[in-house]
């Protein structure tokens, strides 16, 4: 006999309803899937009622994952569709549908833009992805996944008041404390819900002609369904940090027959601070503001059990190491590290929310310090100036936590974790007083074992069919996690409520495969009069200009400016303008400092910080980095305000370009590229009769093999380093391309990534045009002088044409 379950908020299944709303859609839940499924459906035409049962939405994530979005094409992200798939599947040993990990893959993208440019651009903010998704140890595969929404590709801008804002605007009729019941089901279709408005205590039932979208958000905040469908999930886990999800939406839909993952699935985050002598099974801390939460946490510093031995490789996605300690007594574990641990953070490379520095939370090593410190305050991060009075603070055998430290240090030392194999740049010493140490458990996120639905969001009876007028999204829709979450592919969570949600709305709401497809947002073309500065990316309201903007960002211009740029020629920088090479750089770069005896573990964003003044320079400025100097001096290598530190040497400087020349000769084609839509670019600038040319200061060899190669037929002339000519951003270059075109300086323009093509085109006295996609950051453009920066190859093309 199939079970019922009780009403999860203790409300009378029984009552009478006072009245009754008609609607097309009902969507229950106002959090990622729900605003996401309201959108949707109103979007496509239907009448809309999302309700909510707290007096507030909840929490929109940011870090969002997709395949294919315009900010990640704007980027030069790239994602092998099956490949991501694969790995997910593989991840969760193939206990999932994987025609869901496939329909999130197709949408994903698109559902990101209509979000950037309905919800952020309208307000000024933007999507940034993150082209970094370095994994060293080889059992994990990482995908560069993530968007985050912001102003400045620098910091987080939230974004739930906005998508308030359009819910108000385009006739959502939102509910706050008003909170389901039952559903309502009459000859085999969900029809509707029984609801009660808690701020007026009183019961009423609401119609949905098209569908119910459940989208309450899986079941972490309910100990005894907990109990029931994961019960290891309360030892492994101390907190909860979604005190909102208490199996609502699930246990009404299994009351009218609906299934459910039949195993478990959660994201569990390792940043539970315990107070020490506290047991897992008396510690279940509900909060929604992440109380006792330790960034440090996720970083893979000596973790030990309970009885100060170390029991596990520390350098695994988050919930893993939790998984681990369930295996160790009393479930929890101790994290040990010592004074000098904020150098170390940056280096040990960490992905998704725990990374140092955007789009990770804690922005610099001073944010780390002072989170530390607030947790020594109330005294749950403990320190000492003995590993002695250390474990005994932390309640640890000290015979045993010392062996524990003897061995990392050792590690340190060998470079290499003989225990447990733990990458050896990540295994940080522990030697410089005072000594710090914690005790730490789980804090789940969310559940995600779900009601079973197919492709189109319905959700399905235990013959699989689909139940009519019944839908599910985000956590409350089963079927794509199992098991541990994959934080080697960021934002996936987020990002599946989103897409799953705004498929959920668009299903109810009756659209076709072929109409979703047509519902993607389509950018419309903005106007204003001559002279006014217009953001192009946005979606301006009538009569909002940006006139005081001080310089030109990604995608704004000046009209009347853009009308007088119909050039003859453009002259193109070559690496992260025109040809994504960052990963063969990355390649080759840690090749050659492997056979030389340095770092290799180098990242492609750590590259985008070496290149772009030639190779000399980029060695020179690996080899400092290595050396201590912060990303931000590395700029200045090559110019006159350079400061070298003592270890770098010229001799070095060349042993190491001895094996990267060679090798990057033989690999510089491997993962390089034209960026998205440049090649389209090229032969539509000929067909209007714009003469091209190209200018690297990579070696003149290099440039001729790349152009023939990858650009046969596009480029009137290209240049790269050669004797007799100087590098950029000395003029030479462009100079010798006047001359060949044989175009005057003022019918050029100048096109590339860095500061140096700025320096160029100042000292050719020729305009430029920057783009976003390359080797550096808008903000850093603007601070170097940029006056246009494109984020697109059509806006260049605009740019160009004067169109």
């Amino acid at each position: 006999m199939t079970k019922i379950y009780d009403n999860v908020d203790q409300l009378d299944v029984n009552a009478s309803a006072a009245y009754t709303v008609k609607t097309d859609v009902l969507v229950v839940g106002a959090g990622n899937a729900g605003m996401e499924a309201a959108a949707a459906a109103r979007e496509a035409g239907a009448q809309t009622i999302l309700i909510e049962k707290e007096k507030t939405i909840n929490l929109m994530r940011v870090g969002l994952a997709s395949i294919g979005s315009r900010a990640q094409k704007a980027a030069g992200v790239t994602i092998d569709k099956q490949e991501l798939v694969e790995s997910l599947a593989a991840f969760a040993q193939h206990n999932v549908d994987q025609r869901l990990l496939e329909t999130w893959a197709d949408n994903s993208g698109a559902t990101l833009d209509w979000l950037e440019d309905k919800i952020l651009k309208p307000h000024g903010a933007h999507l940034r992805a993150e082209a970094d998704a370095m994994v060293t140890n080889k059992a994990y595969q990482a995908f560069p996944t993530e968007n985050d929404p912001t102003f400045d590709d620098q910091t987080f801008t939230s974004y739930g008041d906005w998508f308030l804002q359009y819910q108000e605007e385009h006739g959502v009729d939102l509910r706050f404390e008003n909170s389901l019941v039952k559903l309502l089901k009459e000859d085999g279709r969900v029809t509707g819900a029984l609801v009660k408005d808690l701020a007026k205590n009183e019961y009423y039932q609401i119609l949905a002609e098209k569908g119910v979208i459940l989208t309450t958000g899986g079941y972490s905040a309910n100990t005894d369904l907990l109990k029931e469908w994961n019960p290891l999930a309360l030892k492994k886990n101390v907190y909860n940090d979604s005190p909102r999800s208490n199996g609502a939406g699930i246990t009404t839909a299994l009351n009218v027959g609906a299934i459910r993952d039949e195993e478990p699935a959660e994201t569990i985050f390792d940043r539970g601070l315990v107070p020490v002598g506290k047991k897992t099974e008396d510690m279940y801390y509900q909060t929604a503001t992440y109380d006792h939460w330790l960034w440090i946490g996720s970083y893979p510093f000596l973790k030990v059990n309970l009885r100060g031995e170390r029991f596990a490789n520390e350098s695994v996605p988050y919930q893993f190491i939790v998984n681990a300690a369930a295996k160790e007594p009393g479930y929890l574990y101790a994290m040990i590290w010592d004074d000098d641990y904020a150098d170390t953070l940056e280096k040990v490379h960490m992905l998704g929310c725990a990374r140092f520095g955007f789009p990770g939370y804690m922005k610099d090593k001073e944010a780390f310090i002072a989170d530390t410190n607030q947790h020594v305050k109330d005294g749950l991060v403990v320190k000492a100036d003995t590993l002695e009075e250390l474990a005994d603070k932390l309640g640890l055998p000290a015979d045993k936590l010392k062996e524990a430290v003897a061995n990392n240090n050792q590690a340190v030392i060998d470079h290499q974790d003989k225990e447990f194999g733990k990458e050896a740049y990540r295994i940080t010493p522990i030697k410089k007083k005072p000594y710090y140490g914690c005790i730490l458990g789980g804090r789940i996120l969310c559940t995600f074992d779900g009601l079973r639905i197919n492709t189109k969001m319905e959700v399905l009876d235990e013959n699989h069919d689909p139940i009519p007028g019944l839908y599910a999204a985000g956590n409350d829709a089963g079927g794509f996690f199992w098991g541990s979450y994959n934080d080697r592919v960021p934002g996936l969570a987020a990002s599946h409520a989103h897409t799953f949600g705004r498929l959920a709305g668009q299903s109810a709401a009756g659209l076709t495969p072929d109409e979703k497809k047509a519902a993607v947002f389509k950018r419309p073309t903005l106007t204003q009069p001559a002279g006014q500065v217009i953001f192009k990316r946005d979606v301006v309201k009538a009569g909002l200009l940006y006139a005081s903007r001080p310089i030109f960002c990604a995608g704004w211009y000046n009209e009347s400016e853009v009308k007088r740029m119909k050039y003859e020629a453009a002259i193109f920088d070559m690496d992260g303008t025109i040809l994504d090479t960052s990963a063969d750089l990355t390649a080759s770069l840690n090749y050659a400092f492997e056979k030389t005896g340095h770092r290799h573990d180098f990242t492609v964003e750590d590259i985008k910080n070496f290149f772009g003044s030639g190779v000399v320079v980029a060695v020179t400025r690996a080899l400092a980095y290595e050396a201590g100097s912060s990303r931000e001096s590395l700029v200045a290598f090559g110019t006159k305000d350079e400061q070298i530190p003592e270890a770098v040497t010229q001799a070095e400087v060349t042993r190491v370009l001895e094996v990267f020349k060679p090798y990057y000769a033989e690999h510089c084609q491997i993962k390089t590229g034209p960026f998205p839509g440049i090649l389209d670019l090229m032969k539509n600038l000929r067909q209007k009769g714009v003469k091209l040319a190209v200018v690297s200061n990579k070696p003149n060899e290099a440039v001729q093999v790349l152009v023939e190669e990858l650009f046969p037929g596009s480029f009137d002339f290209a240049l790269g380093e050669r004797s007799g000519i100087r590098r950029k951003p000395a003029p030479d270059m462009t100079a010798e391309c006047v001359k060949v075109l044989e175009v005057p300086k003022d019918k050029c323009v100048y096109i590339g990534d860095s500061e140096i093509d700025i320096q160029t085109a100042q000292n050719s006295e020729m305009d430029e045009i920057a783009v976003d996609w390359g080797f550096r950051s808008v903000p850093f453009l603007q601070k170097h002088g940029a006056t246009m920066i494109v984020n697109s190859a059509e806006e260049l093309e605009e740019a160009i044409l004067g169109e």
